[in-house]
């Protein structure tokens, strides 16, 4: 027998091959039945009933007393026990989350008749089994928290999350934000691109949410957090809602003066002018017992005033200025029972997007903005579990989801030359980048076997095998009708002039510098194409012995391989750009601003990547209440289209040119009136597909993490669980661009790659306000090395490290007895060197604390019920200041450069680690909500009153760095002239409103 039963173990973990991976959506209710004895009760009829749950779902006790119920939606739960002979056990609200094991043990008392017992507990709080961190929302902790009603909001209430989560920004227990695989109903919604959240499903729709920032099982696939969204259903009963929320300016309570906005130099600080978010959601069933349905519309409408810097230097004046903006969600989702044994849903989400202002700035002239127009993303999935057996259950799973993202801009600037001040960092009169026409698409399919073995090796086992598939697609459409872009330095046109303090061209680099993009003046003019896939294989294996002891174990296996598509252009084929690129083709032996074509360019990057997950946990006293938890993890990054994305021909490009004036009429001329040169160090990109495969390193594949949790989760009281947690991570090999030398076969990079091309140079740089002046040695490349034309390649940077420890406070009280309260305390450090890859001045004090860490982090939120029933509810934070340290750009005299035979150009070098010094922190932000409830006939309505920044706190960010340019009269001396970053003690942004919203709700 356990030959056999070993057999199938080896077919299981063969069939990683077969079977596959999605993340549970769904919790356990386990446990063991004994008599009053204490002995195991075999052969126990267990059924569990929910108004989530469509039908019931039953097991019978094994010969140790124990039982399990599986793929139960989050909801609240009855249990019933039943045995001849015995008392009949009915256990009431017990409650499940996502991705949860309940453990229900229970006692039956002989008797001769038959007869109920119903026990009254409290559900259990701490999972005995599972070794991940997490933490789940409910859908009453979504409703009730004053977190606007935003996903990227609730990551804030997350231990160990940092800043705002978002594609580019923030950190997850020193993690970057683009490790977060993101999962809606089981199906991927990560973006092919960024691996950012491609879609996100309507607020209201959502059931729970449950986010796992460590000791991910190896079910979960690349990534080191996970956030794991399920939706609603609908049920037997109807049910639905409808709510709104505005506020409006005159709720917008400004917490400056004007004559105090006047004195800083500062308009109004950005708030809503108006906000509207309105949403209706109706549920039920279709049969019931057999069909369910949940749908809902969601409409956002706002216009948000945009702060600005006046600054009138550039003939224009920069004044405050509208953004209004639109969004339209619809969702629905079917769930039915087919059978007994079978359960399917399908789930359709999307939005609408309008805004008419995209990345404004409060240095950037609205002229100089885009425009959104009808974007729109969706997606459709569906989900078939398969419960094979009592004990052997397979999801199926698949989804589509398809984004649209035109970012225009605004017609009547569309002609006009952009401008952009180098030094101050001021944009007007136009776009200065490009349009994007983007359409980014990923398609998957997975399955998932779960198998309960008892009684096996002297325990009870949860194997389970799986495989993903997901495909993934980026076209980017590119367009820009004038390519001109002008820099300024410090408002004069003449940026060399002004940068070196001259008043004739530079030797080197002439008079001015201006960039011009090389895509047509069209949609549809340029494109190309990025597509890759990834399959995933997991094999894993909870292993519990005498119902306390339970081992985790698993690992899984990633396979990428990306490609470059297919790439076209017309280029820009009249005008100063293409007459500029005319001059350029003898040499390069091709116009970068003309048109071409490239075919598609397979196997860019294709490697795979093993990821073992191991975890324990002991259920300390046997009561269910006390877990001791240790894990070590790898996780693999996912591996974006941008990560290989240097394979895609330069259909749009800007590339920087040194301009000689030569008439002296104070614009650019076409070239012959003026004269024209590359910036040194500018690279063209040849639509050549040899050229383009070997910008990207075949050996390139994803950074990873290891980490190591230690943790005891113990529950305090009843519903009030307690957790204190130590989490370690250190992540290497970096993607980065690195300087290769292709006639060589070396990186130079770094000094002892290539000692022979950079050349040290000591100098004292002076000091300012409170920053001493300090020696510095810094690298500057000779003649004789390829920086003029250099050529960087994608690769890893094996020097690159990422080292996070953090010491959590976590506890968490579940809504009773009218209260409810969460937060955490987190001690921790956060370590980061990038690596390298263009000189070796990123090694000098390079390693420092990466710019998401803060050693203190507070965060609290809860609910309360007041007399005559008022609810009030509020979410708290406060944390360190952010880190940073002082830099410097160097150049070198002119002389020093001859003699020593140096390239004459600046180098930039930190003086002192990052972290050195910090920005004020602590300053606590305090979120409220009071709300009033009525019972209706028919529902039951609510008003209710949210206060952001209810402290009335005033916050302000000044250039802390002094930054800037060190010009030193020669070698190891302190004169010389400096001058100091534009920004340097000026204020950069202040933030400083009390914003009220009112809102109402009517559900039923």
């Amino acid at each position: 027998m356990k030959r056999g039963l070993l057999a199938g173990w080896l077919i299981l973990l063969l069939l990683g091959t077969v079977f596959g991976q999605v993340a549970r959506q769904t919790g356990v209710i386990r446990g063991v039945i004994t008599d009053p004895e204490g002995a195991p009760l075999p052969g126990v009829t267990v059924t569990v009933t929910s108004p989530a749950l469509i039908g019931q779902i039953s097991d019978v006790t094994a010969a140790d007393g124990s039982y399990r119920c599986p793929t139960l939606p989050p909801g609240t739960y009855t249990l019933v026990a039943e045995l001849e002979g015995f008392k009949t056990v009915r256990r009431e609200n017990i409650i499940v989350h996502v991705g949860m094991i309940v453990t229900i043990n229970l006692q039956m008392e002989p008797s001769a008749i038959k007869e109920e017992v119903v026990v009254t507990a409290t559900a259990p709080t701490v999972d005995v089994q599972s070794v991940k961190l997490s933490t789940t929302a409910t859908s009453q902790v979504l409703q009730r928290l004053p977190i606007n009603r935003s996903l990227v909001s609730l990551w804030n209430t997350i231990p160990g999350a940092v800043g705002t989560i978002t594609t580019y920004s923030g950190s997850v227990h020193g993690a970057y934000a683009t490790t977060v695989t993101y999962e809606i109903d089981g199906v991927n919604a990560n973006c092919p691109t960024t691996n950012g959240p491609l879609i996100t499903p309507q607020y209201d729709a959502i059931e729970e949410v449950e986010i796992v920032t460590g000791g991910l099982p190896a079910q979960v696939s690349v990534g080191a957090s996970f956030m794991n969204i399920v939706t609603k259903s609908g049920g037997n009963k109807f049910s639905g809602m409808v709510q709104a929320f505005y506020t409006h300016q005159k709720l917008n309570e400004i917490l400056f003066n004007d004559d105090q906005l006047k004195a800083m130099g500062f308009g109004k600080p950005s708030f809503d002018k108006y906000n509207l978010d309105t949403s209706f959601q109706l549920g039920g069933p279709i049969i019931r017992d057999k069909i369910w349905f949940f749908g809902g519309l969601r409409y956002q409408g706002s216009n948000r005033l945009i702060d600005t810097l006046p600054d009138a230097r550039y003939g224009i004046t920069y004044t405050s200025y509208d953004n209004p903006a639109t969004t339209i969600s619809p969702f629905l989702k079917i769930t039915t029972q087919l059978s007994r044994t079978l359960r399917f849903f399908t789930m359709l989400t999307g939005d609408i997007i309008n805004r008419e202002h995209y990345d404004p700035g409060s240095r950037r002239a609205k002229e100089s903005t885009f425009t959104l127009k009808n974007n729109w993303v969706g997606t459709v999935t569906g989900n078939l579990t398969w419960i094979a057996t009592p004990n052997t259950f397979i999801d199926f799973r698949g989804g589509y989801v398809n984004r649209w993202f035109p970012i225009e801009d605004r017609d009547e600037y569309a002609n006009n030359i952009a401008y952009q001040d180098y030094y101050t960092g001021y944009i007007w009169n136009g776009i200065h980048t490009w349009q994007s026409f983007i359409t980014r698409r990923t398609i998957q399919g997975s399955i998932r076997l779960t198998h309960f073995q008892d009684n096996y090796l002297g325990g009870n086992h949860e194997f389970g095998a799986g495989v993903e598939y997901v495909h993934g697609f980026d076209r980017y459409g590119y367009a820009r009708v004038n390519p001109l872009t002008w820099h300024y330095y410090n408002g004069s046109p003449y940026y060399y002039r002004a940068y070196y303090g001259l008043t004739g061209p530079h030797p080197i680099y002439g008079d001015g510098r201006i960039s011009l993009t090389n895509c047509g003046p069209n949609e549809g003019d340029s494109w190309k194409d990025l597509l890759e896939y990834r399959i995933g294989l997991y094999v894993q294996d909870a292993f519990t012995i005498q119902n306390r002891l339970t081992m985790n174990l698993g690992v899984r296996y990633d396979y990428y391989n990306g490609w470059g598509g297919k790439a076209k252009t017309t280029g820009y084929p009249t005008g100063l750009a293409f007459a500029i690129g005319q001059t350029l083709e003898p040499t390069l032996g091709f116009n970068p601003f003309g048109p071409f074509e490239v075919p598609p360019i397979k196997d860019v990057m294709k490697f795979g990547v093993i990821q073992p997950r191991i975890g324990v946990t002991y259920d300390l006293f046997g009561t269910g209440k006390t877990a001791v938890k240790f894990a070590v993890s790898r996780y693999a990054e996912a591996m974006p289209v941008m990560w290989f994305s240097a394979v895609s021909p330069a259909v749009m490009a800007q590339y920087n040119f040194c301009w000689w004036d030569l008439n002296n009429n104070g614009q650019p001329d076409m070239p012959g009136v003026d004269k024209y040169a590359p910036v040194p160090g500018t690279v063209f990109s040849r639509p050549d597909v040899e050229y383009l495969k070997s910008t990207v390193d075949p050996k390139k594949k994803s950074p990873t993490y290891w980490e190591i949790i230690a943790s005891i989760n113990h529950e305090l009281l009843p519903n009030f669980a307690v957790q204190v947690q130590y989490i370690f991570r250190r992540a290497y090999n970096y993607h980065g661009s690195a300087l290769y030398d292709k006639a060589t076969g070396r990186f130079w990079y770094k000094l002892e790659q290539a000692p022979e091309w950079w050349v040290p140079f000591r100098t004292i740089v002076p000091a300012i306000g409170n920053y001493p002046q300090k020696e510095i040695t810094v690298y500057f490349p000779t003649n004789n090395s390829p920086w003029a034309s250099p050529f960087y390649l994608q690769t890893n940077l094996p020097d690159s490290k990422r080292v996070y420890n953090a010491l959590e406070l976590v506890f968490n009280k579940r809504y009773t007895h009218g209260w409810a309260l969460g937060g955490s305390v987190v001690f921790s450090r956060l370590m980061y060197f990038g690596g390298g890859g263009y000189t070796p001045n990123e090694y000098t004090n390079g390693y420092g604390r990466a710019s998401e860490d803060r050693p203190v982090v507070i965060k609290l939120y809860g609910t309360v019920e007041l007399p005559y029933k008022f609810i009030a509810s509020f979410f708290f934070t406060e944390s360190s200041g952010a880190p940073y340290a002082r830099s410097v750009s160097v150049v070198p005299p002119a002389d020093w450069c001859a003699k020593n035979n140096v390239f004459q150009t600046s180098m930039s070098v930190l003086l002192e680690p990052n972290g050195s010094r910090r920005t004020p922190g602590f300053i606590p932000d305090l979120d409220l909500r009071l709300e009033k409830e009525f019972p209706l006939p028919f529902g039951r309505i609510s008003f209710f009153v949210d206060i952001y920044n209810a402290l009335g706190q005033r916050s302000f960010s000044f250039g802390y760095n002094p930054g800037g340019t060190w010009r030193p009269t020669a070698e190891g001396v302190a004169t010389g002239t400096y001058t100091a970053s534009y920004d340097y003690g000026r204020l950069t942004s202040m933030s400083g409103v009390r914003t009220y919203k009112v809102s109402f709700r009517y559900s039923f």
